[in-house]
């Protein structure tokens, strides 16, 4: 009796703190719908109510305003429905954005539109839509792009392999070092829309773009596109072949690092950006033009912005920061004006030898002010 008593006590106390758990979430997503209406452009001083804990309806975007006087920071809101952006302050840019992805599909004879098959799945599909950033945190552009559901795909029917490798960041820091080195300036490239190049051997139907549906018809797929499951290795497979044609062959220690045979050239491969090392020379201009000539390209120059990273490239080598990303962190958890600190920590703080257990003794450290300390909490 005494056992049962104690676990009729332990799972009365558990149920009472899931309760307490689920009332408190509850007045939590109460509060934030309250304060931060939509999560449209709003300030940090909404955001601090609930000190960080929120539900947006959307990706949420912080980025740097410059020109803002009264809260250098604002927030983007990325829609994750066609219907969101449709009814979102900024609908004449996603409207702007999904033409010109739907453009780029009919350019490409990506499908054709056909009766819905009896007999066959048909693959959902969606709109994804992104606010594109430059390397200081500004918006670039508004992108949408219409994806396939791939999990509603059938395997060994709509798909069999789906393996695609894509670059290290060891090997791009390798290939930098090896720039830098070397006195190169490393060159990028974009292909726009790359894994419509890629080669569809499958017969799949799928649903038409949100916007443009037809009654009792999809579109029979004539090249791969995003969110297909074959759509990576695709595009990774005609890429190499192309590269391949050119005089390259992939490295052993990374496949996506193209080394080519008789000049001292690489490029680095990760999904749809390419990037160029090598010495200014005719040959690497020439190599650009026949990559433009394959692929539809955005020739970016001298890399500024990759994969997160800014790359500054100067008479003493090559610098890598991370601003944007950091800027990012700061806002996200609150610490956008915090007290930057050269030390971490008190300049004139002594240290002592530890006891014998190995322990370290150290005096009792304190803010220096009270904007430090609250930075610190």
């Amino acid at each position: 009796m005494p056992c049962a008593s104690a676990a009729m006590i332990f799972a009365a106390s558990l149920f009472l703190a899931a309760s307490f758990s689920t009332l408190v979430a509850v007045l939590l997503y109460v509060l934030v719908q309250t304060a931060v209406p939509a999560f449209g452009h709003t300030t940090t001083s909404s955001l601090a109510l609930v000190r960080g804990l929120y539900f947006p309806s959307g990706n949420l975007i912080m980025s740097l305003n410059p020109s803002a006087s009264a809260s250098p920071m604002v927030l983007y809101t990325e829609p994750l429905t066609y219907h969101q952006a449709m009814n979102s302050d900024d609908q004449h840019l996603w409207k702007k954005a999904i033409q010109t992805e739907k453009d780029a599909l009919d350019k490409a004879h990506t499908w054709d539109i056909v009766n819905r098959p009896t007999n066959r799945a048909v693959v959902k599909g969606k709109w994804v839509f992104k606010v594109k950033h430059n390397a200081d945190g500004t918006i670039e552009r508004y992108k949408a792009r219409y994806v396939a559901k791939g999990f509603t795909q059938v395997q060994y029917q709509d798909y069999d392999e789906t393996f695609a490798p894509a670059a290290r960041y060891d090997s791009l820091r390798l290939l930098l070092a090896l720039a830098a080195h070397n006195g190169w300036t490393p060159q990028q490239m974009d292909v726009k829309s790359a894994f419509l190049y890629g080669v569809l051997k499958e017969e799949i139907y799928m649903e038409l773009p949100e916007g443009y549906r037809q009654d009792n018809k999809v579109c029979k797929l004539r090249k791969c596109i995003y969110g297909l499951q074959q759509s990576p290795r695709e595009w990774y497979a005609c890429l190499a072949d192309s590269l391949q044609r050119k005089g390259f062959v992939p490295a052993k220690f990374d496949p996506c690092i193209f080394i080519h045979k008789n000049h001292h050239l690489y490029i680095s491969v990760y999904v749809d950006d390419i990037m160029i090392f090598g010495p200014d020379s005719p040959f690497r201009k020439e190599i650009r033009q026949l990559l433009k000539a394959d692929f539809e390209c955005t020739d970016l120059g001298n890399s500024k912005f990759i994969l997160g990273i800014e790359i500054t490239v100067t008479n003493n080598g090559i610098t890598l920061s991370q601003c944007a990303y950091i800027n990012k962190i700061l806002d996200k958890f609150g610490m956008s004006n915090c007290k930057p600190v050269g030390t971490p920590l008190e300049p004139n703080l002594n240290l002592h030898k530890g006891d014998v257990t190995g322990t370290m003794g150290v005096e009792t450290m304190k803010p220096r002010n009270t904007t430090e300390a609250e930075t610190w909490t």
